[in-house]
């Protein structure tokens, strides 16, 4: 198989069996942008891929060094790298060269989330409108079971069980899990079901069609231009269920089940969150730390 016909049948295999548009979307861009780089060397892309080499990777990322940030290496490699996989697990390469090449060190922010004010504030400003209980009924649900955006649009009707209390969401890798709701998004989702028109979808638009993660962006921030509340991405609402959920003393692995997470080293930077908070706290109330008031 040549390259060319190597990617389009990654692609879709990406279309059938990952549910975030985000990392499609984001996979798409990489690759082709290597698929470019490939064009500007002696290798055509109608080639085998053999001729895909260590060096050949080493010196693409070498290439983006100095234009790109540590965290974009990082995302491309990690697209190649799927990429890579995908076909040795089809037998198609009998070894995948990508892995040896060394991922750049990334620079691991801490997430950002809403407080209770803030998220009582939000909640406040939406309107008992049609579309305002639409978006309530979106918005609780992401607090209140601290799904992924994706994992929210991609939801059907049937996936919410109001009387038991439980929703079931496909997370990355396709990985099934169910997870809780919250007493307040029972109560949002059940207004929102009785006046939502007879489709699959779960949550739709002005146009009757299943809404989209970018229009979930849209949503949040018109609320939140309403109110004093930091810019946040709604990604923020997951960040504020998780660290929520940690300072009321749940455990990190019952989190890390809840929110989806491979491994526990994901879930523990809700840790570090929480342990600049409190040292936060600690100087702006210890004696010995704050200056007093005139």
């Amino acid at each position: 198989m040549d390259i060319e016909a190597a990617f389009q049948s990654f692609l879709k295999y990406l279309a059938i069996t990952h549910p975030s548009p985000h990392t499609k979307r984001a996979y798409r861009a990489d690759l082709i942008h290597f698929m470019n780089y490939l064009k500007t060397t002696s290798i055509n892309t109608t080639e085998v891929l053999e001729k895909m080499t260590q060096t050949v990777f080493r010196k693409y990322l070498a290439l983006l060094y100095e234009t790109h940030h540590k965290n974009s290496l990082a995302r491309k490699l990690s697209s190649i790298r799927s990429w890579m996989r995908y076909l040795r697990e089809k037998e198609i390469l009998a070894k995948d060269l990508s892995l040896l090449i060394p991922r750049p060190k990334t620079q691991r922010t801490l997430p950002r989330y809403l407080q209770l004010s803030h998220l009582e504030a939000l909640f406040n400003v939406i309107p008992s409108t049609a579309l305002g209980i639409r978006d309530r009924a979106l918005l609780e649900l992401i607090y209140s079971s601290g799904l992924r955006i994706s994992e929210a649009t991609h939801l059907n009707e049937k996936d919410i069980d109001l009387e038991a209390g439980w929703v079931r969401v496909w997370g990355k890798g396709s990985q099934e899990r169910s997870i809780p709701l919250g007493k307040k998004a029972c109560e949002a989702l059940q207004t929102y079901l009785a006046q939502k028109k007879n489709h699959e979808a779960l949550f739709l638009n002005a146009r009757g069609t299943r809404l989209t993660c970018r229009s979930v962006g849209r949503i949040l921030q018109k609320y939140i231009l309403q109110t004093s509340i930091p810019q946040v991405s709604p990604h923020a609402l997951r960040h504020s269920f998780a660290t929520h959920l940690l300072d009321a003393g749940m455990d990190l692995r019952t989190i890390q089940e809840l929110l989806g997470h491979a491994r526990l080293s994901t879930t523990e930077r809700y840790t570090h969150l929480q342990s600049n908070l409190i040292l936060e706290s600690y100087q702006d109330n210890h004696p010995l730390c704050t200056k007093k008031k005139p």
